[in-house]
């Protein structure tokens, strides 16, 4: 098949008949938005990515869909070197490491690293056996469970402020007894390694790997800086191995895989560039509330795909 055919093929699987470019400029603007949310926040390409584009039953039920997960994860890679990059420059020299800056710390990466590494390809073997409408359910439990996940501590900061700050004081207080008393098993070594292995199966088969990441960095209680660069870290590289196992296994050769990479390139560029610049202007918090309110959005559209 040629490329006239390809393309012809791909205006066939949009949403408006004949109209491939239709495609390609949704499929951009969701890479672009996911490099966006991910330069501003720290996390949340695959999330974005996948998750919206699996909402769409046009790529859903096409043989486009296949190369959704390796596109994402190529992009997704690219955007977590060029945000690490600065910090790891700046974390290789001692005089520069602060709470701020805190480079790459190995001997928190690499308990969450190796399981995931190790676990990667049982993900992209299950994503290869289960029916695409099932492994939709899958990611949506998943984005769904992880946005609860980060929305608890909001509600129950929200209710202590409700009933009073006197109560609030003592809840906080028990808490804060209760955190001395005993550290969560989440923080353990053990921890690590069933949360990095979680994160290697979703990672191979969805390219989401952020979710039981980000679960132990809350628990292990990194500053933001911390939990930026160690959840980039393990993310961007495990994305690189999905990347190099499809490579070898010869999915990178699908011509719509390079066609979306290419014509999503320049709107992934500027994603990363808009974020850096907005994350200096605006709270981060507040835009990471807004995406976990938009993941909770596609979480719920995605269980409703058929």
């Amino acid at each position: 098949m040629d490329v006239p055919q390809k393309l012809q093929v791909l205006g066939k699987s949009s949403w408006f008949m004949g109209q491939a470019q239709e495609a390609q400029l949704v499929v951009g603007l969701v890479m672009a938005f996911s490099a966006f949310a991910q330069a501003l926040t720290g996390f949340g390409f695959a999330v974005v990515a996948v998750g919206a584009m699996s909402t769409m039953p046009w790529l859903l039920h096409s043989e486009l869909f296949n190369v959704i997960t390796p596109v994402a994860a190529t992009l997704g890679a690219m955007v977590g070197f060029i945000l690490l990059i600065p910090f790891a420059v700046a974390g290789s020299d001692g005089d520069n490491v602060n709470e701020d800056n805190p480079g790459l710390e190995w001997d928190q990466i690499l308990p969450l690293l190796i399981p995931c590494t190790v676990l990667t390809p049982v993900g992209m073997q299950l994503n290869n056996m289960v029916d695409p409408l099932l492994a939709t359910r899958v990611l949506a439990a998943l984005i769904m469970g992880f946005v609860v996940y980060k929305l608890v501590p909001t509600v129950t900061d929200a209710l202590h402020k409700h009933n009073g700050d006197a109560t609030g004081a003592v809840v906080a207080s028990t808490a804060d007894d209760a955190d001395d008393a005993a550290p969560s098993p989440l923080q353990s070594r053990t921890a690590a390694i069933i949360l990095g292995s979680a994160a290697g199966i979703f990672g191979g088969a969805f390219d989401v790997q952020g979710p039981p990441l980000c679960v132990f960095g809350d628990a292990a209680g990194w500053s933001p800086a911390r939990f930026r660069n160690n959840v980039l870290a393990v993310v961007c590289l495990n994305s690189a191995l999905v990347v190099a196992i499809d490579a070898v296994q010869g999915t990178l050769g699908d011509f719509y895989y390079c066609y979306f990479c290419l014509t999503s390139l320049p709107g992934v560029l500027l994603g990363v560039v808009a974020g850096q610049y907005a994350s200096s202007r605006i709270d981060p918090g507040l835009f990471k509330n807004l995406v976990l309110v938009m993941c909770l959005g596609l979480g719920l559209q995605l269980l409703t795909v058929s």
